[in-house]
């Protein structure tokens, strides 16, 4: 099978953060860097290829997909049978071990919603990844597609490059 993996990075300021979180559409320029693989084969040493992001935090099903000048993204939003997982006590999560907290991460996990784009302050972490995939035919070949997104604040970027 063909795939191509794409990593997409995006970095938005706290103004873009909090719009896209509010459910408002952002365009901002970001950077992916696409690899092939077919038959033990990959196509790196890859590019990094800097590009337009069209963000909606929309109601509906997450998708990433390629547009004229770069990509178009929905971001993932809670499912419609989500429940919040139970609460603990912070005396009940101090006795628990490092495994035993471990493990109940694992059995609750909290899907990535824009409210992960807010500050700590706000409820969020001013980040969030999530992954898409997609099954395609290019010619003969089944190609899958897997997108990789990884939007933080750009003050993180900012941090990096001094």
């Amino acid at each position: 099978m063909l795939i191509l993996a794409v990593s997409h990075n995006i970095h938005l300021t706290k103004k873009e953060r909090y719009a896209l979180a509010d459910g408002e559409t952002v365009e901002v320029i970001g950077s992916n860097i696409p690899v092939w693989f077919y038959n033990f084969n990959t196509s790196e040493p890859a590019a990094e290829i800097f590009c337009k992001y069209i963000i909606h935090n929309a109601k509906g099903e997450s998708y990433i997909s390629a547009i004229k000048d770069g990509y178009e993204i929905n971001i993932p939003q809670l499912p419609e049978n989500y429940m919040e997982p139970p609460t603990i006590s912070d005396e009940e999560w101090r006795k628990m071990s490092l495994p035993e907290q471990q493990e109940w991460y694992a059995k609750h996990p909290v899907p990535p919603t824009g409210k992960d784009l807010l500050d700590l302050t706000d409820g969020g972490s001013s980040h969030m990844r999530f992954q898409h995939e997609v099954m395609s035919k290019w010619r003969k070949y089944r190609v899958k597609h897997i997108h990789q997104a990884e939007i933080n604040d750009i003050e993180k970027l900012k941090q990096s490059l001094v």
